[in-house]
């Protein structure tokens, strides 16, 4: 029998796979994000990472996304989200997708100067 204390998150392990892969690009589902509500650290470790895709996830905290400041295309689609604030660390960020996803605070996205993209 599987002892849930041992097993690993699915974005955990896409995150672990991302990191020895030295990945640039990395999409995360929402049959993979499950009922995760805060952004997980092991995502904020790849350092590497140029594009996030994340679909159908409801997230409360995406804190942890500010670590990643060598974003430069994120998609948030089909999610819900309470504070965009910490995007407002990423310097790089150009294209920022928000498809369909409900959000209460974009205030803080008016300070990415590089932001190309908005949809």
């Amino acid at each position: 029998m599987n002892d849930p204390k041992n097993t690993v998150h699915p974005v955990d392990a896409k995150a672990a796979r991302a990191q020895k892969m030295k990945a640039h690009t990395l999409t995360i589902f929402g049959s993979e994000w499950g009922t995760l509500t805060e952004f997980p650290a092991s995502l904020s470790t790849l350092e590497r990472l140029e594009k996030l895709k994340i679909s159908r996830a409801t997230i409360d905290d995406i804190t942890l996304i500010e670590g990643m400041s060598n974003l430069r295309e994120l998609t948030l689609e089909l999610s819900t989200l309470r504070d965009l604030s910490p995007l407002a660390n990423l310097k790089k960020l150009k294209f920022l997708n928000l498809d369909y996803s409900i959000v209460t605070n974009t205030q803080s996205i008016s300070s990415l100067n590089q932001l190309e993209t908005l949809q």
